[in-house]
């Protein structure tokens, strides 16, 4: 394995996760918000103060959007005027992955999905101890889907997968793909 390959996969398991494996459990210390800097996903229905909860506490870094100067294209314009404003501080309820399709005239274009995630849930281990133990899960496209039309993907362990397709030119689509978490913070059980 060449140095950057080692380099670029330890960088992964140390932002992303998992470090050890795919079910890895980490002790009670090193609890998965804090430990994995990005791919962190808030309930859907997080208030700001639920969010800062979870959260923890973060330091107020700016945005640095005054670095930059004036889009004036019309495309890029009207995505970010439809974009919510950025917190530096929030965790997001969705991510996502745009591109371009294209394909003949005389079959339509189509593509797979395979996404996968991972919850971990705080338990106690055989010794007693509490520990986060990850549980992953993944969503497999049964068949290719036509970029044609927008779509969403029934839930799937309270995660929602949505495609948007815009045609650009012939035959030519801009899609967008999104996970969004869909777990509640309110217990059904409990507020039954």
């Amino acid at each position: 394995m060449s140095v950057r390959t080692e380099l670029l996969l330890n960088l992964r398991q140390e932002v992303i996760g998992p470090r050890e494996s795919c079910f890895e459990v980490l002790p009670s210390q090193q609890d998965p918000r804090n430990e994995f800097i990005t791919g962190v996903l808030i309930p859907r229905d997080a208030s700001d103060e639920d969010a800062k909860e979870i959260e923890g506490e973060a330091e107020i870094l700016g945005t640095g959007m005054d670095d930059y100067g004036e889009d004036e294209s019309d495309e890029d314009s009207l995505v970010a005027a439809a974009a919510p404003v950025l917190d530096p501080k929030s965790q997001p309820r969705s991510l996502g992955i745009s591109f371009i399709v294209s394909a003949t005239k005389e079959i339509e274009p189509t593509i797979e999905i395979c996404a996968t995630w991972a919850r971990y849930r705080s338990e106690r281990n055989p010794q007693g101890n509490q520990v986060f133990k990850r549980i992953p899960n993944v969503y497999i496209t049964p068949e290719p889907i036509s970029v044609t039309n927008n779509l969403t993907i029934s839930e799937t362990d309270q995660v929602k997968i949505t495609i948007r397709s815009v045609l650009r030119s012939d035959n030519t689509y801009k899609v967008s793909i999104y996970l969004v978490n869909e777990t509640s913070l309110i217990d059904p059980l409990i507020a039954a």
